[in-house]
């Protein structure tokens, strides 16, 4: 399993670092989110959009889906002809329609949509699966966890207060990604704009007993994100730092 980060920030002007982690499992790559200018990052981290399987969308806010139409277009201009499998919540479908209808634009290969809710599994192939969650934002929000058989590869947890009563859906994850928009002073932002804190995404780590926490989706207010970093390892030790182009191995 391999995971690339292609933007771990929360949304601001100009930003090039908005949400997106490809997740290779084999012959199985799926795209975790698609932020502005995604499809220029996937080449700089080494993928060919041509290679992606799936794309799972968390939520319909611009940060997280105003690279998908652009993808597909650029999908489609290298000579794409294999299926994709798009999944997100509903609303996707229209999204699509609305989009492709507005720029005169009829993909050459076959789009799946899938629009699923909470607890909701998605066959991926090869043995994988996309198991979904309610997360608590502001629109409806879906978190992921990518499995293989009753293991746990990959929790995708962002833009969401803490799930503590969720987090016996993320047992024994391998890598969790969770949103980490503020720092632990600032929970009272955190809970205003339904994200979590740093030391929020460690204790959900700790209480799933996750292999790895990444912290994620962190906002452009802090110009020395080191210190969402040791807040969390007071109670996850093993917490990483997300960053743009950032590559684990697993």
């Amino acid at each position: 399993m391999r995971l690339a980060f292609l933007g771990c920030s929360a949304p601001y002007p100009g930003s090039e670092d908005l949400p997106a982690v490809v997740g290779e499992f084999g012959r199985v790559i799926a795209l975790l989110d698609a932020g502005e200018g995604v499809q220029a990052r996937l080449f700089k981290a080494g993928y060919s959009p041509v290679r992606i399987t799936h794309i799972l969308i968390t939520h319909l806010h611009g940060d997280h889906v105003l690279g998908l139409v652009p993808l597909i277009q650029s999908m489609s201009l290298i000579g794409r002809e294999r299926p994709l499998h798009v999944i997100g919540p509903p609303g996707l479908a229209q999204y699509f329609r609305s989009s492709f209808d507005a720029l005169y634009f009829d993909p050459p290969f076959y789009i799946e949509v899938s629009e699923v809710g909470p607890g909701d599994a998605v066959d991926l192939g090869r043995g994988l699966s996309a198991v979904t969650g309610e997360a608590q934002h502001t629109v409806p929000t879906l978190y992921y966890v990518i499995r293989r058989g009753d293991r746990a590869l990959v929790g995708y947890v962002t833009d969401t207060r803490p799930l503590y009563e969720a987090a016996g859906s993320l047992k024994g994850v391998r890598v969790l990604i969770h949103d980490s928009a503020f720092s632990a002073d600032d929970e009272a932002l955190a809970r205003e704009r339904y994200h979590s804190t740093s030391v929020e995404a460690a204790e959900i780590a700790r209480l799933a007993d996750a292999g790895m926490l990444v912290l994620y989706h962190i906002s452009a207010r802090y110009h020395e994100r080191e210190r969402l970093l040791r807040e969390a390892r007071r109670f996850f030790r093993n917490t990483y730092l997300c960053s743009k182009f950032m590559k684990v191995l697993v």
